[in-house]
């Protein structure tokens, strides 16, 4: 059976673009809290921004509940934060209450990250195209053309789905408020060069969870 999913179209924008919009990298919209750039809780230097999704209340796919947006940081800074373990302080899912203003919020100290190459110094706005992941087909390893062929199609930048080319997580993931379990939201793989970046959201639009693996 086949599990319907979003795949996630990327296309440069100018660093001057404001509009709001869904995006990966650059910068993002800012929000309308009275709520200061996150640091991370390791090395305490401003977070950097990783992807900006719409709920589906705003104009997005995302379906965040309340929220009008989810927008994911993670520590790039020098040093190993493990901005990658589910849970850390070095990650920060904000989801968002009030509409993002038609402005980019800006990291103090600038967008500067030790990641080599780092493909999030670039600005993507996001589009989406219907497609859909046939788990079954991603596990027939006794039919390598039809296993192949199927990963392929799944092992993109998506929303819902099933997650490709990763494991999740070996506990189930439970909404701290709520206590119901956590369902996979998406999957990045052109946030990182060498992590693709996993996330996982509340049925009730509580919380958003994010962890990473190497590719």
């Amino acid at each position: 059976m086949s599990v319907p999913h979003w795949k996630m179209v990327l296309a440069k924008l100018p660093k001057t673009d404001s509009k709001v919009r869904d995006r990966l990298g650059g910068e993002p919209n800012q929000w309308g809290e009275d709520e200061p750039w996150p640091l991370c809780g390791h090395c305490e230097e401003p977070l950097h921004f990783i992807v900006q999704l719409r709920g589906e209340g705003c104009g997005g796919k995302a379906k965040l509940g309340k929220a009008t947006c989810l927008q994911l940081f993670a520590c790039h800074n020098e040093g190993d934060c493990e901005f990658y373990e589910l849970g850390s302080k070095g990650n920060y899912a904000a989801l968002r209450s009030k509409p993002l203003k038609a402005q980019l919020a800006k990291r103090p100290g600038g967008n500067k990250s030790s990641v080599a190459n780092d493909p999030l110094r670039f600005a993507y706005g996001i589009t989406f195209k219907a497609g859909a992941d046939d788990p079954e087909a991603i596990e027939d390893y006794d039919n390598e053309a039809r296993q192949q062929k199927a990963h392929k199609n799944g092992f993109i930048d998506k929303l819902y789905g099933v997650p490709v080319a990763g494991n999740e997580p070996e506990e189930d993931l439970e909404c701290t408020k709520c206590k119901e379990p956590m369902s996979f939201l998406g999957q990045l793989l052109s946030a990182d060069d060498w992590f693709i970046y996993y996330l996982h959201a509340c049925n009730k639009g509580h919380q958003v969870s994010f962890h990473a693996q190497r590719a």
